[in-house]
């Protein structure tokens, strides 16, 4: 077929021949058609950053990987193995000798069982100790992570992107919300499939997690509940967008696919949590990381990986708080 037709001149035989504009084909697309069957273009997901390089998202890795995961690792390492395991410390050797004082008094004919006054006056020092270092770990977690968000915003602003490229949008808000109690519950399927997985490869694996929930509740402090809502907000918050909103485009952009992308964000993530908990949780926390990764790619939004996040960790403290108050014989060696 010729690029140019030929218009009759509908029966004048004085007029020059019309010449139509040039033929093309409209592009098509995969997808619904519109009215009259035109194809329309599906639209692409902001979360594939078009048209960024490989060597702008290395970048980007390099200059927010520097100062703020050494931070994190820092200040996770310092806070957990220098407060917090002194002051379990000294509550563990004043326990001790009350206990070696009350077998002592109770040795003597008619006399009872008695703990000194500086027994005492030493596990009070000893719980204050716990409750300034979970308290200090409580600040330094909502100021960490703030100021993890603000840099992430200011990258995407030097960058000239939008806050769609990591995944924060309110298109399908609602929807979004719903399915934030699907992640919950693959999370917990997660969870609960590398614990099962962890006592039947380890011998010590229902001890190792039983101390893992121990480690857990001491880097809690002894707040109200209003505050722990921030605390697990501002958690899901961060932590979202540092691994599903930079990292895990930025990862991808680099390795061209998602399904490479997944793994290698969720293990960063697991690894990242060394400092508050204990390697025998990797597993859970490699399943944790891919689901929120999943929901985060499938909805092109961090709204359902944020909720569902902070209901988890939410959920977890209360299930803590609930063994430790009514059955605190149902972990032993932890509670």
């Amino acid at each position: 077929m010729s690029e140019f037709h030929d218009i009759p001149d509908s029966g004048r035989s004085d007029s020059p021949p019309i010449q139509a504009r040039p033929i093309s084909a409209p592009p098509t697309f995969p997808g619904a058609l519109a009215a009259g069957g035109v194809p329309v273009a599906r639209r692409v997901s902001p979360l594939l950053l078009p048209g960024y390089s490989r060597v702008a998202a290395l970048v980007d890795l390099i200059v927010f990987s520097a100062p703020f995961i050494i931070l994190a690792l820092v200040v996770h390492f310092s806070a957990s193995a220098a407060q917090l395991p002194a002051a379990a410390d000294s509550a563990e050797q004043v326990n001790t000798e009350s206990y070696e004082q009350s077998n002592a008094g109770s040795d003597q004919a008619g006399a009872s069982p008695a703990v000194a006054p500086e027994a005492v006056t030493r596990a009070t020092s000893a719980a204050d100790d716990r409750s300034s270092g979970a308290l200090f770990n409580f600040g330094v977690t909502i100021l960490f992570g703030f100021g993890c968000v603000g840099f992430v915003l200011l990258l995407l602003r030097f960058r000239r992107q939008r806050v769609e490229t990591i995944g924060l949008t309110m298109r399908n808000l609602r929807v979004d919300l719903l399915w934030s109690l699907v992640v919950l519950a693959a999370m917990y399927a997660a969870h609960l499939l590398g614990a099962f997985s962890t006592m039947l490869l380890l011998p010590d694996g229902w001890r190792e997690l039983s101390e893992n929930a121990e480690q857990i509740d001491a880097f809690m402090p002894d707040i109200a509940w209003p505050y722990y809502l921030l605390l697990f907000g501002s958690v899901g918050l961060y932590e979202e967008v540092i691994f599903r909103g930079l990292l895990l485009t930025r990862i991808r952009c680099l390795v061209t696919r998602w399904w490479a992308a997944v793994p290698i964000c969720a293990l960063v993530f697991a690894l990242l949590h060394l400092g508050m908990q204990k390697a025998v949780v990797l597993p859970s926390l490699f399943g944790l990381g891919c689901v929120l990764s999943v929901f985060t790619i499938w909805r092109r939004s961090l709204t359902p990986a944020i909720v569902g996040h902070c209901l988890f960790n939410t959920s977890q403290i209360l299930g803590l708080h609930l063994i430790k108050t009514y059955w605190p014989d149902a972990m032993p060696g932890a509670m």
